[in-house]
């Protein structure tokens, strides 16, 4: 009875410690988002954090461990999670993003200050439990490992309670009261803890002293370690990164891959796994399948329908890191060495965060470490018939490594081949579709032996990054914290596109006669084009505000007597639409005065004086996703409050992944406003005056309907009525699962 009332004593403490560190990584980050517009990067960043401050837990509960008797160890940490204690409850001022490209920095502070000790007090527990645990004498101390289960299924039910209930329920700063509470609920539970431990260094009963346990793990051991914790930390950031630039920066779309990530450790640390001789294999088979399809996908950009995106995406992310932490379990070592593999964990996690966040986007110009990542699994998990040839020496593994180099230069001239010989009016998706396909295949056939099979793969890969794409020439490219800017120069006719992420932002003619007609998604023709030419029948000499700024096609619309207020994340799109040679309709606008705000657009307008717009335009997304926090409840009134007597509010709300009308109708009703919605935007036939012309869909607000004017009666615009079973969206709720286009 007294061992099992033990086991439940340390299990609940590993749970609820567990569940804390992961209800309050997704409720930080949501507090931190609406600050830098939304940004994927917010989520990147804030797991670096984490990571950081896990490794330096670990590192604490490590020296603790071979520094102090069991006693002393639970005195300094009692001691730790009192001032931890104390800290939650210290005043702190909401400071001011800066206005540069880069706020990764600025963003490490600010959660530092929020939550610094009282984190890393959470994340020694872990570790320094399981070791307490093995002191105990209980039957179990000899192998403590089946905690970690525990601790794990506990980091799950605080992110699904966070999604499913806390956020839903409970306000920012009602989750902050009720987080709190709960780590006093912590620091009990690890007092009852310590008041189970032996004085001195006693270890389980009958036990050998632990230097006499097991050898300690060698270097190599620890690089290995360190490497298998890597990838899928690497990995779970890039494809959570993936998911976010093109649906939406949400917890729900972080946590997925966050929760499936924990899931594998569950299972690779389970007594199942450990007592299944087959798991491993088994999981290395399902990963070099899983490869294949994921760089497929990757390679031939496909994008829809979504939840084949989202599945694939999501279950080869879980095939992967599973097989890598089956491997890494099996490479455990003794109770005597727990902390010190935890430690080494934690410096693979945090070294894959650190890559992703702060070193990739400065090396790459595009989202490369994640197909990248990828292939490096490859190398994580062995195959058996590997196994035997890595013991080769001398001129047998020279010969081996010239076969894969020459199988891989065979697939790339294939796939080369291939590419040159299909014509270039087949759609490049299409091309790298039929160009691939057998490469891939004839890669998948030296699939048991993971370095040639890798190098195979990257060959195709760099096959496909030199045949030409249907966007033409390149003209820029920057990458910055807020996602991947691209110019071309239009292949097929006389554009410059203007590119963020995977989506089309803007697009001018060069042709000098015609480049200040606004084009794509802002057409005189389409939907934008009929608002502003309602706007035009207002007094002249009034103020108009655009949240998103492109390449600043709206300002063709300026009338001279204007005031045009720009509010815009990135200051890189800034120089672009303002200062580069590529796009004019900043330079060439007849407005009589243009305001760039360089920051979140809710801070900017809270700045602005109230009723001051005749006219509000939003068009703010990072590549197809839209910043959730400025389409919410709270962000409506505040839309309002700076609308002047009879103004409108054009929405574009064009998205490819979500049904972003849904949304609209219901913040419309919810504020008592007209709202309509001109959706079938098709295309019309071909003529020089629809040349450039992208259909759209666009929503304009009015607080009645008499001031949308001729808008209400023009058959081409309908009433957007709220849908039922859609919740309005809040600042602390939004229902993305509820709009995803499921096609």
């Amino acid at each position: 009875m007294r061992e099992r009332r033990l086991t439940s004593l340390y299990s609940l403490a590993l749970f609820v410690g567990s569940l804390l560190v992961f209800w309050v990584q997704p409720m930080l980050a949501k507090r931190v988002l609406p600050l830098l517009g939304g940004a994927p990067a917010v989520w990147t960043t804030a797991q670096v954090f984490f990571q950081l401050l896990l490794l330096a837990g670990y590192l604490y509960a490590h020296g603790l461990s071979r520094r102090l008797a069991p006693r002393g160890q639970a005195a300094v940490h009692l001691g730790v999670l009192a001032l931890a204690c104390a800290w939650l409850w210290l005043p702190r001022p909401e400071p001011a993003p800066p206005a540069t490209t880069d706020p990764v920095f600025w963003q490490l502070a600010f959660l530092a200050r929020a939550i610094g000790l009282p984190f890393l007090a959470l994340s020694a527990g872990a570790p320094l439990l399981q070791d307490w645990f093995s002191r105990t004498g209980h039957r179990r101390a000899r192998d403590p490992f089946f905690l970690y289960a525990a601790s794990n299924l506990g980091s799950m039910a605080g992110l699904l309670g966070y999604i499913l209930v806390i956020e839903p329920a409970l306000g920012l700063n009602g989750q902050r009261l009720a987080w709190a509470a709960g780590f006093g609920l912590l620091a009990l539970l690890v007092g009852l803890c310590a008041l189970t431990l032996p004085r001195g260094l006693a270890r389980a009963a009958g036990d050998e002293p632990p230097e006499a346990s097991s050898p300690a793990p060698t270097p190599w051991r620890r690089a290995r370690w360190v490497f298998l914790s890597f990838v899928p930390s690497s990995l779970m950031l890039g494809v959570t990164a993936y998911l976010a630039t093109d649906i939406a920066s949400i917890p729900l779309l972080w946590t997925a891959p966050l929760l499936l990530y924990l899931l594998t450790f569950v299972i690779a640390f389970g007594r199942r796994a450990a007592a299944s001789a087959a798991a491993p294999a088994t999981a290395a088979r399902a990963l070099r399948m899983t490869v294949l399809v994921l760089l497929f996908v990757w390679l031939a950009g496909i994008r829809d329908p979504v939840w084949l995106v989202l599945l694939l995406a999501l279950a080869g992310f879980f095939a992967v890191a599973l097989a890598v932490h089956l491997r890494l379990a099996g490479d455990r070592p003794g109770r005597d060495h727990l902390t010190g593999f935890y430690l080494w964990l934690a410096v693979g996690g945090a070294l894959g965060g650190l890559f992703n966040s702060l070193l990739a986007p400065r090396i790459f110009s595009g989202v490369t470490e994640y197909p990248l990542v990828i292939l490096l699994s490859l190398l994580a998990v062995p195959a058996a018939a590997s196994r035997g040839a890595s013991g080769e020496r001398g001129a047998g593994r020279w010969r081996r490594a010239a076969v894969d180099l020459a199988f891989a230069l065979a697939l790339f001239a294939l796939a080369r081949l291939l590419a040159t010989l299909l014509p270039t009016a087949v759609p490049f998706r299409t091309r790298v579709l039929l160009a691939v396909a057998l490469p891939l295949v004839l890669a998948y056939l030296a699939s048991q032996r993971p370095p040639r099979y890798a190098l195979a793969l990257a060959a195709v890969w760099l096959a496909v990054l030199l045949t030409p794409g249907d966007e033409g020439t390149l003209l820029f490219r920057r990458r910055n914290f807020f996602g991947t800017l691209r110019v071309t120069a239009d292949a097929s006719g006389p554009f410059h596109r203007f590119y963020h992420g995977t989506t089309l932002h803007g697009l001018q003619f060069t042709t000098p006669g015609r480049r200040d007609e606004p084009l794509a998604y802002y057409h005189r023709l389409g939907p934008c084009g009929a608002v502003m030419a309602r706007h035009e029948q207002v007094p002249a000499g009034g103020k108009v505000a655009v949240v998103g700024l492109g390449i600043g096609a709206t300002l063709a619309y300026a009338r001279p007597d204007e005031e045009w207020t720009v509010y815009e994340i990135d200051p890189e799109v800034v120089r672009v639409a303002r200062d580069g040679p590529w796009f004019s309709h900043w330079r060439r606008s007849p407005a009589r005065g243009i305001r760039p705000v360089v920051g979140d657009a809710r801070l900017g307008l809270q700045r602005a004086a109230p009723g001051e717009f005749s006219l509000i335009i939003l068009d703010a997304f990072s590549s197809d996703s839209v910043p959730v926090h400025l389409l919410t409840r709270e962000a409506m009134r505040l839309y309002l409050s700076r609308l002047a007597p009879g103004g409108l509010i054009a929405a574009n709300i064009s998205s490819w992944s979500m049904d972003l009308g849904k949304v609209m109708a219901g913040l419309a009703a919810d504020a008592g406003l007209a709202c309509f919605n001109w959706r079938d935007d098709r295309a019309l036939p071909p003529s020089p005056a629809t040349l450039g012309k992208y259909p759209s869909s666009w929503v304009v607000l009015a607080r009645s309907e008499g001031d949308l004017g001729g808008l209400a009666f023009d058959p081409r615009w309908k009433r957007l009525p709220p849908r039922p079973g859609v919740r309005v969206w809040t600042d602390s709720h939004s229902d993305i699962l509820g709009v995803l286009n499921w096609r």
